[in-house]
């Protein structure tokens, strides 16, 4: 069974808090790093999480899978 592309979601939360008490949370901002995506810009724990996740494996099958859907496209 090939490994499958994984993807990193990153998801930034607005939380607003009254005497040290959350009374909000919001999401206010998604993200979605494909493999082989520069994180080079991004906070330290996505840069992490893509040197480890993101292997040369995983960059290859992904672009093959984009490849292949591109092919059924047309």
């Amino acid at each position: 069974m090939a490994r499958l592309a994984l993807l990193l979601e990153a998801r930034t939360a607005l939380i607003v808090e009254r005497d040290g008490v959350e009374i909000s949370r919001t999401f206010i901002n998604r993200q979605i790093f494909i493999p082989g995506a520069d994180v080079s810009g991004e906070d330290e724990t996505i840069q992490r999480l893509a040197s480890v996740e993101h292997t040369s494996e995983r960059i290859a099958a992904y672009e093959e899978k984009a490849r292949i859907r591109a092919e059924n496209a047309l």
